[in-house]
């Protein structure tokens, strides 16, 4: 196949049919599926979480501000980096509870909970940006 032929094929692959879904599966690789935006919401007002921005500066690295937040002065992203030994580690994250997300926090920052927001220079810009 020639090359326009294959840029073709790859474009409808990935551009073709419905894509405006997200999908999950089960134990028994049952397929879930959902509308990716069942409430409509509009780019604008999802612009304004602070998650959405974080993930920006994530792909944008040269978006990521230099601030003085606490004790630190420097690039402040708003994400909390970790290694990992899985994607799992990663993914598990989404179906944590709130307990279990603030433990999570205290870990990696290590830290317990009545210091957690001052000892993560990222966490403080994360809600300040979130709030505002």
């Amino acid at each position: 196949r020639d090359v326009a032929s294959l840029i073709s094929a790859a474009n409808t692959t990935l551009c073709g049919g419905a894509q405006d879904f997200v999908y999950s599966t089960d134990a028994f690789y049952l397929v879930y599926v959902s509308p990716t935006n069942p409430q409509g919401y509009t780019a604008k007002s999802l612009a304004a979480y602070g998650t959405v921005q974080a993930i920006r500066e994530t792909i944008h690295t040269g978006t990521i501000p230099t601030l003085t937040q606490g004790n630190h002065t420097g690039p402040l992203p708003m994400t909390v980096n970790f290694q990992v030994s899985s994607l799992e580690e990663v993914r598990k994250r989404a179906t944590w509870d709130t307990a279990r997300s603030s433990a999570g926090v205290q870990g990696v920052a290590g830290t317990s909970c009545s210091d957690t927001v001052g000892a993560v220079p990222q966490l403080m810009r994360f809600l300040n940006e979130s709030v505002d």
